[in-house]
Order: structure tokens, then sequence, then C-alpha cells
């Protein structure tokens, strides 16, 4: 059944975004694998952007969503001539043979992770159970949290049939397979500017970067984007080269359905709209590119600010706290979130010296927070970096070095804008301008080593493939062991994820008239019961900030939010000054308004792929006596101001 809803919901995908190419009479004037993989890109867009609606009226259920994909698919009649007469090439030569062995090995190790449970933080953490907590409501709720909450959700949105329909199987195919057509999208994109077997083999270079397989069987977006940012360039430079309002509407839609899915989107938005302005019919361009992208991007800034009173909460706190709805977010919240987020996200000044050394730096030898190690772009990019300088000047000039040139600066603008004014410098969110960097960098290497340096650079790409194919292959190695050994699921998680066991127990201990309040976020996706998650920046709801040591406001807002029970990891005490979730609740076993009932130990994690820095943790659940405390709720509710400093361009 799994495997049937994704082959669905792949279907509805091609079919919808067929007809938005044919209604743009654009379908006939791609090739086939072209039309395709601009086709899924869009319909799955399109899909997670009529998913919304139907969340908000309250239709997250399984006929609602199987009549969606049954429409989405049926409207891919438009779809059927992609397909007709498309047969398998045999391959050319040996080198193209080798080809089909490693793609087939990438496709094997991705599906063998589909056949294991999620175990990413941040998948468990909002990108899987935002889209379980919908369906187990029948409806989109608004979720007051920074960062993983309140933030725009289409590509999750894509997630909620198939979860819906066919369970968590189905929904990692279903991430397997969305980022394989990425993999499709890619080496059509590249066929233009260099041959069948270069494009294919930097399509291979591409999936199996390091950051694309630490995203791509998981519910992290980067790799999708990246189809967005693709689809949007694409489109922007066909529009230039062809003065066509319609190509610039793609590219708007493109954009706008990046910035539906995350911030930053927003950045390409503006990256995409600069290539426009140069242009003789730029009043017409940018008409038709603004107008696709705000009926893309609008219905989810729209509901954050209807539900938040800012659009990209908590962003605009300073200039709109007036019209924020009440007890969401406060000023010492601001000022912890602002201090605490920039200072734990940003490793070096944005300085024009860092903005330069950011891109060499990261590949060498990275700051423990850019995370460049295990989840950055490899070493492919510098090493085609000399050969593609060569090559530039070389291929000056023609129609496919234009159409480069704007591949290049878009993403140049998207690097500027996400240095100087993006919130985190985590490599991995550059993943979705590498497509465009990394196409023009290939075909302008390419034509670099013409004539001379070709075997220096074709054995430079072979090895950073070989290496990072090992990659994918020591990523695959748990879920290869869950798959042989016969593991049960609840055996994997606990073994795979901090707090799982503790979550599993929970499910066991709690009922449907208790709720739990708790801050360990990857629990989330785990926990079958009611539950609030709290967070010490990110969330405003239950105070827990480490600034905050008034166990009266902790107290209030636990019984406020109906709060039975609350869990804890780590000591009831912490050194004096501290505040936070563990001195507070720890005030309250004190004060005899908690008392524990069960407590577990943990193994903490460092390393889930190579199973390093075990250790162990004491957690406990503790349950609720608000009739008994004695600590009064008259007192203020808000925690005593301590002066917070911000760091200097935040």
């Amino acid at each position: 059944m799994s495997v049937l809803v994704a082959l669905a919901q792949l279907a509805a995908c091609l079919g919808l975004g067929a007809l938005i190419l044919a209604a743009a009479g654009l379908l006939k004037e791609l090739r086939k694998d072209e039309a395709i993989g601009l086709a899924f890109t869009l319909g799955m867009g399109a899909l997670g952007w009529l998913v919304q609606p139907l969340g908000l009226a309250g239709l997250l259920s399984p006929v609602p969503l199987a009549l969606l994909l049954a429409a989405c698919a049926t409207g891919g009649l438009c779809a059927l001539p992609l397909f007709r007469g498309l047969r398998p090439r045999r391959p050319d030569g040996w080198v193209e043979w080798l080809l089909t062995l490693l793609t087939l090995a990438v496709i094997g190790l991705a599906l063998v992770q589909t056949l294991a449970p999620p175990t990413d933080s941040d998948t468990l953490a909002y990108h899987f159970a935002l889209p379980r907590q919908f369906l187990a409501a029948g409806r989109i709720e608004f979720v007051p949290r920074a960062i993983d909450g309140a933030v725009p959700l289409l590509l999750q949105m894509t997630y909620v049939p198939v979860l819906g329909l066919g369970g968590e199987r189905a929904l990692t195919l279903w991430t397997m397979l969305s980022g394989l057509m990425g993999g499709l999208l890619v080496l059509a994109a590249a066929r233009r500017h260099v041959g069948r077997t270069w494009a294919w083999g930097g399509a291979l270079l591409y999936l199996t970067l390091p950051a694309a397989v630490y995203g791509w069987v998981s519910g992290q977006v980067e790799l999708r984007l990246a189809m967005f940012t693709l689809a949007a360039a694409w489109a922007c430079a066909e529009a230039l080269a062809r003065q066509d309002w319609r190509w610039a509407m793609l590219a708007g839609l493109g954009a706008g359905l990046f910035a539906a899915s995350k911030y930053t989107g927003l950045f390409l938005g503006i990256a995409c709209a600069l290539p426009f302005l140069a242009s003789p019919a730029r009043i017409r361009l940018v008409a038709a590119y603004g107008a696709a992208a705000l009926v893309a991007a609008m219905p989810w800034y729209a509901w954050n600010w209807w539900n938040s009173g800012d659009p990209v909460f908590p962003l605009l706190y300073g200039l709109l706290k007036a019209y924020y709805s009440p007890g969401l977010w406060s000023d010492i919240q601001d000022a912890a979130f602002r201090s605490g987020f920039y200072k734990a996200e940003q490793a070096v000044p944005q300085t024009l010296g860092w903005f330069l050394a950011y891109p060499f730096r990261a590949t060498f030898d990275g700051f423990a927070v850019w995370e460049s190690a295990r989840t950055g772009l490899g070493v492919l990019p510098v090493l085609m970096l000399p050969f593609a300088l060569a090559g530039a000047w070389a291929r000056r000039g023609g129609p496919g070095a234009r159409r480069l040139g704007v591949f290049a600066l878009i993403a140049l603008a998207f690097y500027v804008l996400w240095f100087f004014i993006g919130s985190s410098q985590r490599i991995r969110h550059l993943l979705p301008i590498v497509p465009l960097a990394g196409i023009a960098l290939l075909a302008a290497a390419q034509r670099g080593t013409e004539r001379h340096g070709r075997g220096a650079l074709l054995a430079g790409l072979a090895a950073a493939l070989m290496l990072q194919m090992g990659g994918l292959a020591l990523y695959s190695l748990n879920a290869m062991r869950h798959v042989l050994s016969g593991e049960s699921r609840q055996a994997y998680l606990e073994r795979m994820v901090n707090g799982a066991h503790s979550a599993f127990e929970l499910n066991k201990l709690l009922g449907p008239d208790d709720r739990v309040f708790l801050a360990v976020r990857q629990m989330a996706y785990l926990l079958t019961v009611p539950h609030l998650m709290g967070h010490t920046i990110d969330s405003a709801i239950i105070p827990i900030t480490p600034q905050n040591l008034d166990p009266a406001s902790y107290r209030a807002a636990l019984e406020r939010n109906r709060i039975t029970h609350v869990f804890l990891m780590g000591p009831l005490e912490m050194p004096p000054g501290v505040g936070g979730i563990n001195t507070l609740t720890g005030a309250l076993v004190r004060a005899g308004c908690l008392s524990e009932i069960i407590s577990f130990e943990e193994i903490s994690l460092g390393s889930r792929t190579l199973g390093l820095d075990a250790a162990r943790t004491e957690a406990r659940l503790l349950r609720a006596d608000w009739a008994a405390c004695p600590i009064s709720t008259d007192q203020s509710l808000t925690p005593r101001r301590i002066k917070i400093s911000v760091p200097n361009g935040s």
C-alpha cells in the first residue's frame, strides 16, 4: 500500500505540473526529460499549495486527500505526451555503463534508507511531526514556535497526503522519490550546456554531496528547495533570452514556492528579480514574475500574520509588537531569541572578509556550527573552480554563456543576501543554489579543459564521486543493519534517537486526558499522547528562557495550558543564577507542585552514523498537583528582566 500511495503522489505531481506547463503553452517547447523534471517540480509545489486550504477547512482525512491526489493525477492527462515514445536508451560505451551501475547503487542505498524509520532530529521535531499533528487534528493548527513552528510549511504539506494515506513507509519512500527527481532535473538542466555523459555524472555528484545525502531520505527540505531554485533560475534565463512573460511567470512560481517553504526563499525572490531589471521588457517581465511569486508564497505568510500579527514570526516583533496576539511573544523572549539564536548559529562576523573566505574555510576547516564536516558540500566546488575560471573566459559571449551567467548571478545574489542578512551560517542551507553554481562550474570547466587538463579534471571528479559514494554507503549502514537484522522499529529508534525510549514509555503511561510538557524536540514525532513542546528561546507559551528564575510564571503558564505532567531530561538543580526548565521544574518539585512518577535512563549519541560519544542521561516524568501548589499565581507572570546583549548586526 505504501508503494502505491507514494507512486500515486508522484503521478499527481507530474499531472499537476504538466497542467501548469500546458496552460502556459510551454510544454511543447521542452525536451521530454526537461518537461518531466520541471513538471514534477512545479506539481510538487502546487500540491503542497493545494493541501493548505484543505487543511484550513478541516479536511485532512483519507477521503479528501485521496480525492485530491486522484484529481491531480487525472489532470495528468496533459502529462501523457511526456511519456509517449520514451524508452530507455542503451548506455554508450564503458563510461555510461559505469555511470549506470553507480546510479543503481545510489538508488539502492537510498531505497535501503526508506526501509528504516526516520531518525534525523529536525525531521522528528517538525518536518514529519507537524504533518502528523495536523492529520491527528484533521486540520492545520497554528504552532507559535519560532524556527520550527510558525514558519512557511509548503513542502511539509506534501508530506500530509502520503503520511495520511500510506503511513510512515510511504512518507520515507516519497522523500526518496522526490529527491531522485531533483537529480533528474539537474541532469536535464545540465544537458543544455554539457553532453549527456557529463550531465549524468554531474547529477550523481550532486545527489551524493554530503549535504544532499543528509537531507535526501528525511524531512529536510533543502534538496527539494534546490528544485524550486533551479526551476526558477532556468525559467528566468529563458524569459530573458526570449523576452517571454510566460517564462517570467514560471520563474516567479518557482521562487514563490521556495518562499512558501522557507524564509530564505525571500532571498531567492530578490535574486531572481535582479536579472529582469536589465531587460528592455523589464516592466512586463517583472509584473509577470512578481504576480506569480506573490500568489505562490502569500498563503503561508498570511496565515502567520492572521494568527500572530507578524507574517515572518517573530522576526518583525520590534516593529509589529503592538499587533501581536497576546501571550505569543514578549520583549524578554525576543531578546533571548536574538541573543541565543544568532550566537548559536553564527560562528563568524558578517564582514566582507569572511564573506569571501567562507566557502574555502567551510570546505577545509569549518567551525562546528557550520556542520561542514558532515553536511557540507565536499571538495567538488573548489576542485572545479580553477578549471572553470579558465573556461569562463573562453566561453564568454555565447547564448549558452548568457544563460549560465544568469545562473551565476542568481546564485551569487542569494549567497550575498544569505551571508549578510541571514540568521544561520549552516552550510547545508546553501544547498538550494548548488545546482546553479554546479552547472555553471561544470560547463565552464568542461570548456576550459578542451585542450589541456581534461585528464586531471576527470580524475578529480571521479575521485570526488567515489569519496561521496563511500559517504552515502556509510550513512546507509545503520538502515542496512536494521533491515538485515529484523530489528523492530522501537528498538531501532531507541538505538538511534535521543529520547526515543522515554517517548515510548510516555505513550504507555499517559492517556488521552493527560497533557505533558517537555522541551526535547526530537520526541515530538514519536509521541502519540497529548503534549506541548517548549523551547528555551523559540517559544514564549511556557517561559523557560535561561534568564527566567521565577517559578510563579512557570507554574501559571503550565496550569493555563492544561499541563498535567512535565517530562524533564537532566538534573533538577542547576548552578546558582541559571534559569530554564530544569531550575524551574526543580523549584516546583521542592514546593510540592510536581511529584516524580517514574525515572528513565536515556542514551545520548553524539553521532548516529558512527554511534560515537554515547552517554547516559537521567530523565523523569512528573505529575502536577496544582490544587496543592503553594506557589501563588498572583505574582507577576513575566519573568524578571535581565539585560541581554544582542550581537551587532542581528
